[in-house]
């Protein structure tokens, strides 16, 4: 049998900025001297100057949007600015050493965001996965790459410098894709739109989640004539048992066990209703 576990990585992180755009693959990741700053997750870089601004990376070659300017009404009726605010560009680089004891072969995950734009998470120098995205948390595998027992290195690195395809493309044809001197995100996602807009941080946290070789991938309900319909994609599951319980608050309202014949599956409960609340759930051999 085995149950999963997640433990929470909030709190001050080392930290340290670059103006420059990270590239996964390309960019060098800074040596370990460099991070003299702090960062605190969750939170966003706009929001805790105060943990980083004694540092000389956060001075002369700090990076803010170039198309900020302070709001003045009345305006022209055509070309109005972009709403947005004075942030900081460029790549944050959080990093922590951490310590998790688990038996072989489980899986461990780390559990990052939503991050503003790119995120990309290294454990012990090697990459476990990248990510351009806003509004979701992202799921990283460190499976293999965190090791039981010991300090392990895990850096995140969060960057702004991003552009979706010229959303916002200035009349006088500056925009251009480049990544200086033209606006650092034009993104049509309402979520990264007004005066919040494209400052970068990590929302939602950090989290690392251990669980047996057997574990969920995804998993959501749906409602097929009001009977909860249950979809569910795993790792390892076949031939396992899966014991499942529905919880209102602590009032437990259904519950069940079935073997996994297939990684990906799905069933009905029709003697259950969905209501507020969460789901447990095991595994045996």
């Amino acid at each position: 049998m085995s149950l999963s576990k997640t433990v929470s990585l909030d709190g001050i992180w080392n930290f340290f900025y670059a103006p420059q755009k990270f590239t996964p693959g390309q960019s060098l990741l800074p040596a370990v001297e460099l991070f003299t700053g702090k960062m605190v997750t969750p939170g966003y870089w706009d929001d805790h100057y105060e943990l980083f601004d004694e540092e000389d990376f956060f001075g002369l070659p700090a990076r803010f949007n170039p198309d900020y300017r302070k709001p003045h009404f009345p305006m022209g009726h055509t070309l109005t600015p972009h709403a947005g605010s004075s942030f900081l560009v460029g790549s944050g680089y959080y990093r922590k050493n951490i310590s998790a004891d688990f038996t072989p072969g489980s899986r461990v995950i780390l559990t990052v965001g939503p991050a503003m734009w790119g995120c990309s998470v290294y454990c012990g120098g090697k990459l476990a996965g990248t990510v351009t995205g806003y509004s979701v948390a992202t799921d990283f595998e460190l499976t293999g790459l965190l090791e039981p027992g010991k300090d392990n290195d895990l850096m995140i690195v969060v960057c702004n410098v991003h552009d979706d395809g010229e959303a916002y493309c200035r009349v006088d044809g500056s925009h251009d894709g480049v990544d200086y001197g033209t606006r650092p995100g034009q993104h049509r996602g309402l979520a990264a739109q007004g005066y919040q807009s494209e400052r970068a941080g990590i929302g939602g946290g950090v989290s690392l989640r251990i669980t047996g070789a057997a574990a969920f991938k995804d998993y959501f309900v749906s409602f097929e004539t009001g009977k909860p319909h249950w979809h569910a994609e795993t790792v390892n599951a076949v031939g396992k048992t899966l014991v499942w319980k529905l919880f209102d608050n602590e009032t437990l309202l259904d519950s069940g066990s079935f073997v996994c014949e297939a990684d990906k599956f799905d069933f009905f409960r029709w003697n259950c209703w969905l209501r507020p609340g969460c789901v447990s759930e095991n595994w045996s051999n």
